[in-house]
């Protein structure tokens, strides 16, 4: 019965023309107006940031005795951010020694 009512359908045809619609061509330009904003950003990006550079003061310090000051004063920085989040880190280790007690790995 199953195999009847397939053999049926697969003879059966539509008489007409089955138009399909292409949208391929709607949404082609899209593509090719986003590639060309896509270069212009880019072209004026980089060569607007490479003109701000060059002109830009980066403070160069020429004295050796200030410029040693000026990079431990900002390594110093740097240490106290990171020795902040080492403080958390004894929390964990207690948590961790908790569980341990409890959950054999």
């Amino acid at each position: 019965m199953l195999f009847s009512y397939v053999a049926r359908e697969n003879s059966a045809s539509y008489p007409g023309e089955i138009k399909v619609r292409s949208h391929r061509k709607k949404y082609a330009f899209t593509g090719i107006a986003a590639s060309i904003i896509l270069a212009v950003g880019l072209f004026v990006g980089l060569n607007n940031g490479q003109e701000d550079l060059n002109q830009q003061d980066l403070g160069t310090i020429e004295d050796p005795q200030e410029a040693y000051e000026k990079a431990k004063e900002s390594l110093q920085l740097i240490s106290a951010a990171l020795n902040s989040g080492r403080e958390d880190l004894a929390y964990i280790e207690e948590f961790d020694k908790a569980k341990n007690k409890y959950i054999k790995e």
